[in-house]
């Protein structure tokens, strides 16, 4: 039972971030490209063995009409999103003209296949029922933010709003991520004090003060960007520059070059996953920050990376877009822990039991973190040469070491 829980949350976590329904009609495939199942994302098209976008020109209510019925969602009143962008790969489709009545965006007219005068920024997204959102953006990607309530659009105090909630409205709006910007509105302000986790789905269902009630003026309503990764970084390693294993300043491949990452809000969460990515332990990860500076300094390509700590890669937590973002003299370093522990399941029934590690001649247990998942559990079974298990859920009165002092191994 534990163990289900535990997958259904990561599962839960890793759907977070990409999500896609793909419908093939006539052996045409569409989808909608977004973070959360609901309607709403990029739309993109299967041709000649790969996934493309399509171009927004005379891209309209009926072309949308279209997609959505495609989908099997359609809604009241399916709409464009105008230079949605952010897509990536071949764009397939340009000057697509529908009247509304077919069955299939293949049926329209449009342009021969791969034939366009269009940038990605110009890649299409749709909303298959707009009356489902209960958050918007004054230029839908930019702008003030308003939320729905009691029949009337109001806006949203930036007391305690960060990285995490303006994720939140961006994931709604098909987007991967966000960001706060500037904004002010004299219009009636429904939330203030809003705070969320990387499990929100809707600010609604966040910590928040009564709707409707605020100590914040008009300069205070927030504004969000919302953006998207068309790539990801694809490759990881750790610089050090004295070649001590598994420890050394973080560094990604990204855009044909590597770069390294702001430390700012860097923490045990996102070393945790860093290490997991690079293919080492992950129990025990520490974050060490190191001055960017000499000949061995580097471009800066991300930041502010918020992890839950069990994702596969920093690829799937929330961060700004990987650009040359800052000149940072000081940049992220992690240290993976080694393999060189001893390791035992205290029980009288062999295969489960309290996991206890030896540490200056004493053992002691380990503390169930938020970063001690299934993974650690089926590493923990590989060094006890036991079948893969589910997490342990005991306590013990036992002497419980810190995770700093507490290292795996992948097998």
């Amino acid at each position: 039972m534990i163990l289900s829980g535990i997958m259904d949350k990561r599962l839960e976590i890793h759907l977070m971030f990409l999500a896609a329904l793909t419908v093939s009609v006539f052996g045409q495939p569409i989808r909608l490209v977004s973070p959360l199942n609901n309607g709403v994302g990029r739309l993109e098209v299967y041709y000649n063995d790969s996934w493309g976008t399509v171009c927004d020109d005379c891209f309209g209510a009926d072309e949308a009409k279209v997609v959505c019925r495609q989908l099997g969602r359609y809604g009241l009143t399916p709409r464009a999103i105008q230079s949605f962008g952010f897509g990536g790969g071949k764009i397939w489709l340009d000057n697509v003209n529908c009247n509304g009545t077919e069955s299939s965006l293949a049926s329209c007219s449009h342009r021969s296949w791969g034939l366009h005068d269009c940038s990605h920024t110009e890649d299409v997204g749709i909303i298959c029922d707009p009356s489902d959102i209960t958050m918007k953006l004054s230029s839908y990607k930019k702008g003030l933010l308003e939320v729905f309530h009691s029949g009337s659009w109001g806006t949203v105090c930036d007391d305690y709003f960060g990285q995490v909630e303006a994720s939140v409205v961006c994931r709604a709006l098909g987007y991967q991520g966000g960001k706060v910007i500037s904004a002010s509105s004299p219009n009636k302000m429904w939330l203030d004090d809003v705070q969320c986790t990387l499990l929100n789905t809707d600010l609604k269902d966040c910590k928040h003060l009564p709707w409707g009630t605020d100590n914040c003026g008009a300069s205070e309503a927030v504004g969000v960007e919302c953006f998207s990764f068309p790539e990801k970084a694809t490759a990881a390693r750790l610089f050090s520059a004295t070649n001590t294993p598994r420890e050394g300043v973080l560094e990604l491949y990204y855009g044909g070059r590597w770069g390294r990452v702001y430390y700012s809000g860097f923490g045990v969460e996102e070393a945790t996953v860093a290490c997991r990515m690079l293919g080492h332990n992950t129990v025990g990860a520490k974050v060490i920050y190191y001055s960017n500076t000499g000949n061995e300094s580097r471009s800066v390509i991300v930041e502010k990376v918020h992890c839950l700590g069990t994702e596969l890669s920093l690829n799937d937590c929330l961060h700004y877009p990987w650009v040359n973002v800052t000149s940072s003299s000081i940049v992220v370093g992690i240290q993976c822990p080694g393999a060189n522990l001893q390791i035992r399941l205290n029980s009288t029934t062999r295969g489960r039991g309290r996991v206890e590690v030896l540490h200056n001649n004493v053992w002691g247990t380990v503390c169930r973190g938020s970063s001690f998942s299934s993974q650690e559990a089926q590493v923990v079974c590989k060094m006890a040469n036991l079948p893969c298990a589910s997490r342990p859920s005991t306590t013990s009165a036992a002497t419980m070491w810190s995770m700093s002092k507490v290292s795996s191994s992948p097998g």
